[in-house]
């Protein structure tokens, strides 16, 4: 059976939410070890901060979303900075699977340096990629990274506006 989800009016009678710091603070004692004006929560081994809310764990950043509009988020709830941990209100922003996507940084194992740009077939050509709804879609081929990489930005912020970073 599952449980029923927290709601705003039970969060504020617990916890108390700065939207200048992110942080949530304990409004009442709920364990020996909790004192009120203690900081709520714990990060994960992914960088978020978790807080148990009568015996269920949740994201912090979902719970900031319900103590200041009273709804859930319909869907995921994107760091604008990438910042797993800044949960400041005005870094927070609603945002599809794609939008989240498309904000993440470079990653790791990217040999060109540039988000969105490959070697074509291995070189010398470099490509330009862009995802739409988890889809890659071609853009071109180029003779430098820097030009496949103008030519992905273009497309990155038509497609998702703020949320496109370039590296």
């Amino acid at each position: 059976m599952r449980r029923a989800m927290t709601t705003q009016q039970r969060l504020k009678e617990l916890f108390l939410y700065d939207p200048l710091t992110g942080v949530f603070t304990r409004r009442v004692r709920t364990a020996n070890s909790v004192y009120v004006g203690d900081v709520a929560g714990t990060t994960t081994g992914d960088g978020y901060t978790q807080i148990k809310v009568d015996g269920v764990d949740y994201l912090a950043h979902r719970l900031a979303v319900l103590y200041m509009t009273g709804d859930w988020p319909d869907e995921d709830v994107d760091h604008e900075d990438l910042d797993k941990s800044n949960n400041v209100w005005l870094n927070l922003r609603p945002a599809n699977q794609s939008l989240n996507n498309a904000n993440k940084p470079l990653q790791s194992n990217n040999k060109t340096g540039f988000k969105g740009v490959s070697l074509h077939n291995g070189g010398p050509k470099y490509r330009a990629d862009v995802k739409i709804e988890g889809k890659k879609k071609y853009l071109g081929c180029f003779d430098t990274a820097d030009e496949a990489h103008v030519v992905y930005m273009l497309a990155a912020n038509d497609l998702y506006g703020s949320y496109a970073r370039s590296a």
